[in-house]
């Protein structure tokens, strides 16, 4: 039978071999003794300790094995025997410049496991550097979000164009990153990720050298301050998030609802209108939670700064992959989906109009009666688009017409309907394709020019075909536009209106 202690080290119960309990409590009497007429005797062999109890929890797992004395003269060994401590220190009481020889301990970049969210890489920066984790992670979301925010600055102040992708290269980057940078797992690579000794020596050194360069009153007060400041960051961004995420959900519901409520059928419907391939029920169900979960994450996030609650590992991890999972889902449903619709061609048409007058009206043709409450209109003096929706509940349907884009041309010129068909989906076709007749779209009867609407449903979905028309008339003829909303080039007031009470 093996006689074992069972001992506490740095608040930590381990179990030992005798012959493993002597040789640790000689190793820690004897720096006792050594430095006990050090004003910092305690804090010095507590440091010690911890550093001794770290190695055994990782030899031991978690210190449920018995520790033999081979692990503990193992441990010894790397915290450095007692004669070179004492040597190292009796020199350099000789030699005032002894220590300045001995280099620093080498420091190496990990990500940090322990204090980890999702990969580590934030929390192992910021002990590289010696930097608190939370301003890592807010110059890091600032980054992720730096073209939204721009976005909506220049929305505010009314800036130019803005294209910023900085925000996808970060992501990518911080992905880069997980996969090469290794993880700390061994308690000599957790010391050597901040840069510190895991020795006796090495820490004796360091002590030194900290108790000459900084006091502890003001590394209090330095800490203090840098805790205010961080805390003041922490809580502005955290609002910041809150206000914008809650706004994003309302809008999102309220969206939904009001939509319901005015068209009468929820806007994932309109899915059923386009001509995909199969069953649309996944597609859906991923963009909405590749839409949702990334609100809720930073709505979590937000209140995690602002109301500095308890923070669960297992939220951000599961709403991170929720949200890469959804997104593979959405990205790979989609493009099976749009399968039908890979590949486009543009066709070009022109029709010479004789007209009879110097007035030009334009009838646009509906199987379906004008709703008034639910269509969208475009009219300037130069442009007119106009179209609707129909139907209720999962049968919804559109109606809408080509665009229309009128061109002033001198009296020489002849008079022209200039038609542009863009299809979408020729690509794997045995045969080329071929574009619809102008009179599918628009007739000429004098000087009227009558414009088929194109009206889509879920029993005939939209194929990918959009035509758009221009129309060249010489400077001083009128052009009006009779039905179903009326509307005269050059004089009527431009109006741009959405569908009431939705858009």
């Amino acid at each position: 039978m093996r006689k074992v202690v069972k001992v506490s080290i740095n608040k930590t119960a381990f179990t030992l071999s005798e012959e493993a309990y002597h040789s640790l409590k000689i190793y820690l009497d004897h720096l006792r003794r050594y430095y006990s007429y050090n004003e910092d005797e305690e804090e010095i062999v507590d440091d010690i300790e911890e550093r001794i109890a770290e190695l055994l929890l990782e030899r031991t797992h978690a210190g449920l094995d018995v520790v033999s004395k081979e692990i503990v003269d193992e441990i010894l060994d790397i915290m450095g025997p007692l004669d070179v401590i004492e040597g190292e220190s009796t020199a350099s009481k000789h030699s005032p410049h002894a220590e300045h020889d001995i280099s620093p301990p080498h420091k190496k970049l990990y990500r940090d496991m322990d204090r980890k969210v999702i990969g580590g890489v934030c929390s192992g920066l910021s002990a590289y550097f010696h930097t608190d984790v939370v301003i890592i992670r807010l110059i890091a979301v600032a980054l992720l979000l730096l073209p939204n925010i721009l976005q909506v600055a220049r929305s505010m102040i009314k800036w130019g164009t803005v294209s910023v992708s900085f925000g996808g290269f970060f992501f990518l980057a911080y992905i880069i990153m997980w996969i090469v940078i290794p993880a700390a797992h061994t308690v000599e690579e957790k010391y050597a990720m901040r840069g510190e000794p895991l020795s006796t020596r090495g820490l004796q050194r360091t002590r030194k050298t900290r108790t000459r360069t900084q006091s502890p009153v003001y590394i209090k007060k330095r800490n203090n301050t840098l805790r205010v400041v961080v805390r003041i960051v922490a809580v502005v961004v955290g609002l910041f998030f809150i206000i914008s995420s809650s706004a994003v959900l309302i809008s999102l519901v309220l969206g939904f609802a009001v939509t319901k409520y005015t068209l009468h059928f929820s806007p994932a419907a309109l899915l059923d209108l386009i001509g995909l391939t199969g069953n649309m029920f996944w597609v859906k169900t991923f963009g909405l939670l590749t839409l949702v979960l990334p609100v809720l994450g930073f709505l979590y996030l937000g209140s995690l700064l602002v109301f500095n609650i308890r923070r669960h590992k297992w939220i951000g991890v599961v709403l991170f992959f929720g949200w890469l999972a959804a997104l593979i889902g959405f990205i790979i449903t989609g493009i099976g989906k749009a399968a039908t619709l890979r590949g486009s061609e543009t066709f070009e048409q022109h029709v010479p109009v004789a007209l009879t007058s110097d007035t030009l009206y334009i009838d646009l043709e509906a199987g379906e009666h004008f709703l008034f409450e639910r269509y969208w209109l475009e009219a300037d003096p130069s442009v007119y688009r106009l179209g609707w929706f129909e139907g209720k509940r999962t049968n919804p349907g559109m109606v809408f017409f080509p665009s229309l884009t009128l061109v002033r041309q001198s009296e020489a010129d002849t008079p022209t309907v200039w038609m542009k068909t863009h299809r979408l989906g020729t690509a794997g076709k045995n045969k080329p394709f071929t574009p619809e007749k102008t009179d599918d779209v628009f007739q000429i009867n004098g000087n009227v020019l009558s414009i088929s609407s194109m009206e889509i449903t879920k029993e005939t979905p939209w194929e990918g075909s959009v035509h758009s028309l221009k129309i060249f008339v010489p400077a001083d003829h009128v052009v009006i536009v009779r039905k179903p909303v009326y509307h005269e080039f050059g004089k009527s007031h431009s109006r741009k209106m959405s569908i009431k009470g939705v858009f």
